[in-house]
């Protein structure tokens, strides 16, 4: 059985060329590496100084009173998402 396979395979090669397929996936295959290094070089940030010596912007005028706000007793919003229940 074995040998009737590798006999099978060798004339399915003779018969079927796959080279030219061969040679187009190693093409696809360069071009892909090419462009994944090209990304991964596109995604480099600098950080200059004048980056660091910014001041970080303040939040909205609603953001800010939130933060004011005492949240003690107030239930956690976490608690509206339970499963209730079953009534009896």
């Amino acid at each position: 059985m074995c040998v009737l396979v590798d006999v099978l395979f060798q004339l399915f090669r003779l018969v079927a060329s796959f080279t030219e397929l061969d040679e187009y996936l190693k093409r696809v295959e360069a071009e892909t590496a090419v462009t994944t290094v090209k990304h991964e070089n596109d995604k480099k940030v600098v950080i200059t100084e004048e980056d660091k010596k910014r001041k970080k912007t303040k939040g909205s005028q609603g953001v800010e009173k939130l933060k004011k706000v005492n949240v003690n007793g107030m239930a956690k919003l976490s608690s509206f998402f339970k499963k209730s229940s079953p009534i009896t």
